[in-house]
């Protein structure tokens, strides 16, 4: 046991994506350190690895402090903390074994300016991506303007690379991206980085074409991001064959088995409502192929609400066995796969809670929330009754702020809990502490904020029972 210390990313991992952003986990949700590689095109890893953000969430893992960082919503947090076993030591060469054993020092003695180097490195290079998955959280950025991350970041690291345990690459889908492909071709060229395992996130349609550059890595792990088989799976990845993908999967597994290659095969499930119904058929198939399993909840991102289950629990009425379907998944995976039928038995868990909140609370969970886009639900709030906002972050801005500035007629103002924004204004209208709920009564509340269950569960507790919350 390490106390309290049940994350070891900012001891072990940085990672490095086309946006700019610096960090050490996918979920963190907070202000990350930038490299603008259009304008300094090297990389100093000093510059970061103990600087103040690294630093910070140190003291965050140290000082349990989860709930009150950019850390709040982590899935690791949610569904099971993270394995910092050392069962996998006797695949690391020395100076691997070092480095990793350090960091594990550094870890149990709470560290936050540390003497190792990155354990792994996640590369993101991009958004690139020749499908287009219903519950996707980059289409809409993919819209916009992006940078690819340049391959030249192999060059800016490469003397630390001997030092890894893993380097993962990831997209939308990597292997579209030629930078990516050039990275890959650099890793497979470098004698030192044999002992290196290299990850590659995938959707898995592109793996025969670059199969024989693959083949030159001694170390792979292939993880891909399947939901679904046949016809459910082609309704999720919009654009992908069923066929395709299958054989390319047990391609490689047949070629893993058969030639004793150093590499893994992985599957990335995402539980959302499409696939709830049939996601016993997937799971067998994945025990029928002696396939690794790791599943994750769908995660909102106002663009895909008809899949969210865990954030919209009404929609499991359009499924009315979803307890039984679930629970026979829970006995197939306890067959097969402990860890994710745990993380299953969790999920199931807060699904139950969450519809028996919504069952008692049905003003909290209106249908217009999920099937309408922004503007059409900005457009019926107004047109039924006095409205308000809940937050004034980025949510708000990237998905509602247009509307408003439109000056909608039963608008009231927005509130938040930050109390140095209560009085101020925002796109003309002000900025309220939530006590005014009271006072102004409004026939809704809409929440723009990626904290939506914590804010509903702020509403209830305050006893609002006459609006809708939305």
């Amino acid at each position: 046991m390490i106390n309290n210390l049940i994350c070891s990313n900012p001891w072990m991992e940085i990672q490095i994506e086309y946006n700019f952003n610096i960090g050490c986990c996918c979920y963190y949700n907070g202000i990350r350190p930038k490299w603008n590689f259009l304008e300094t095109p090297k990389f100093v890893l000093q510059n970061y690895w103990n600087n103040d953000f690294f630093q910070q969430l140190r003291k965050i893992v140290i000082n349990n402090e989860y709930f009150n960082s950019g850390c709040k919503n982590c899935q690791e947090l949610i569904l099971g903390f993270q394995n910092t076993s050392s069962d996998h030591l006797t695949k690391l060469n020395t100076i691997q074994k070092e480095n990793y054993l350090k960091a594990i020092y550094n870890l149990k003695n709470k560290k936050t300016v540390i003497d190792n180097l990155p354990v792994r490195y996640y590369f993101n290079f991009g958004l690139d991506c020749n499908l287009n998955c219903i519950m996707c959280s980059q289409k809409h950025l993919r819209r916009q303007k992006y940078h690819i991350l340049p391959s030249s970041i192999f060059e800016n690291l490469q003397d630390y690379f001997p030092y890894a345990e893993r380097i993962t690459l990831v997209g939308g889908e990597p292997l579209l991206i030629q930078d990516c492909i050039y990275f890959i071709d650099k890793f497979s060229k470098q004698k030192q980085l044999e002992d290196v395992t290299l990850g590659l996130i995938t959707n898995g349609t592109l793996l025969d074409k670059y199969l024989p550059l693959l083949r030159r890595i001694k170390r792979l792990n292939i993880a891909i991001s399947l939901d679904a088989i046949e016809e459910t799976y082609e309704y999720i990845r919009k654009g992908s064959s069923w066929k395709k993908v299958e054989k390319n999967i047990l391609k490689i597994k047949n070629l893993i088995d058969e030639s004793k290659l150093e590499w893994s095969i992985s599957i990335n499930c995402v539980v959302m409502k499409s696939n709830l119904k049939e996601i016993n058929s997937f799971f067998k198939w994945i025990y029928g192929n002696n396939l690794k399993l790791t599943i994750v909840p769908v995660v909102n991102n106002n663009l895909n609400n008809a899949e969210c289950i865990f954030d919209f629990p009404q929609l499991l009425d359009e499924i009315p066995e979803w307890e039984e379907i679930i629970a026979e998944s829970i006995d197939i995976l306890e067959n097969y796969d402990l860890p994710s039928s745990k993380r299953l038995k969790i999920l199931f868990t807060k699904l139950k809670q969450s519809y028996l909140t919504y069952k008692q609370n049905k003003n909290f969970y209106p249908k217009e929330r999920i099937y309408l886009n922004n503007r059409e639900l900005i457009d019926y709030l107004n047109q039924n009754g006095k409205f308000m906002i809940w937050g004034t972050g980025s949510f708000y801005k990237n998905n509602f702020s247009r509307f408003i500035k439109t000056k909608p007629s039963n608008f009231l103002g927005f509130i938040d809990n930050n109390s140095s924004l209560w009085d101020s204004e925002l796109d003309g209208f002000k900025v309220f502490s939530p006590d005014v709920l009271f006072k102004l009564k409004p026939n809704s509340i809409l929440i723009a904020s990626m904290f939506i269950k914590e804010i509903k569960t702020q509403i209830m507790d305050m006893g609002i029972d006459f609006c809708k919350v939305y």
